[in-house]
């Protein structure tokens, strides 16, 4: 876990790694947005309780405590500094996931948020005295922050599949460097096999069904931004594609951007590809900046005008 706050940011970054990720990497990640001008909370899935399949929930109670603290700090600064150009602004909330060490926690976050929205300060667990003077940040608050910011998915979510779920064998891993079109089922049946053995080793047969279904059905922010890889042998790009294609049709409020590429290992986009990926997060970053803005005028507009009726 750590937080990293800069004066003024344009949006508060919330950076979920891959399983197993280095502080190097961490910190290589934080710099993106940090280099962004953007306040970053980052953390990393407990590697013991990830594998055992046990509870995240410590973790993304400790995410939504840093992340409260964050939003204190940039609202605190921007009301206090001179050259603020409004008061009512809030700091958009971005989230940026790699793997489904990421996905994991995303998971967690989402579900903690979405229970506790309302009981104010639920699930800080870091509460300090020096917290007491500043801003409280509730839950719904957080979550109208992320509505305004955006969840880019790196090479996530990746497909669970169960050994006696037979759908679509062909089709699973469409490597495009395969020349035998044999190599695909027998992969997916070696995957499938792995992943069986793991969720029954840690009596979760339930999980891979109650994650996909999340990701499915998750609400929680309007605009979601894939990027993946038809090489990647972690994250079978068939299933994105297909939950991409449900999430489409049976939430169309939903903005989903798509972002395929054909030569990349699992989360190496950002090497292979750096400057199409780092466009899609300046992109998006500025995108999320004109919704922050366009809310604040809205709430200047509003404030005026109670203001000249009383």
């Amino acid at each position: 876990m750590s937080v990293h706050i800069v004066q003024s940011p344009r949006a508060i970054a919330v950076v979920l790694p891959h399983l197993g990720a280095t502080s190097t990497q961490v910190e290589t990640y934080i710099e993106w947005y940090r280099s962004r001008n953007c306040s970053v909370v980052a953390a990393v899935s407990p590697p013991r309780r990830f594998i055992c399949n046990a509870s995240l929930q410590d973790t993304g109670h400790h995410i939504i405590a840093d992340l409260r603290r964050a939003i204190r700090d940039a609202d605190t600064n921007r009301q206090s500094g001179e050259d603020a150009t409004s008061r009512h602004r809030r700091t958009p909330v971005v989230m940026h996931t790699m793997s489904n060490g990421g996905a994991f926690l995303l998971e967690q976050v989402e579900l903690l948020l979405q229970k506790e929205s309302q009981s104010t300060g639920a699930g800080d667990v870091s509460a300090t005295e020096e917290d007491a003077g500043r801003l409280n940040v509730s839950n719904d608050d957080i979550l109208d922050r992320i509505r305004l910011g955006y969840q880019l998915f790196d090479s996530c979510p990746c497909y669970i599949r169960m050994i006696w779920n037979t759908k679509d064998w062909t089709q699973s891993f469409p490597h495009p460097n395969w020349s035998l079109r044999a190599f695909q089922p027998l992969y997916t049946v070696a995957a499938s096999l792995s992943l069986t053995a793991w969720c029954t080793v840690t009596f979760a047969w339930h999980r891979p069904s109650q994650f996909w279904k999340r990701m499915e059905v998750s609400t929680v922010c309007p605009h979601a931004i894939y990027v993946y890889s038809s090489c990647d042998l972690l994250s079978d790009a068939f299933w994105t594609r297909q939950l991409l294609q449900k999430r489409r049709e049976e939430f169309p409020q939903i903005q989903i951007a798509e972002h395929r590429f054909e030569d990349s290992d699992h989360c190496r986009m950002h090497r292979d590809h750096p400057d199409e990926y780092f466009g899609i997060i300046d992109g998006a970053l500025a995108a999320a900046t004109q919704r922050a803005n366009d809310a604040s005028k809205g709430a200047d507009v509003g404030a005026s005008a109670r203001t000249s009726t009383e």
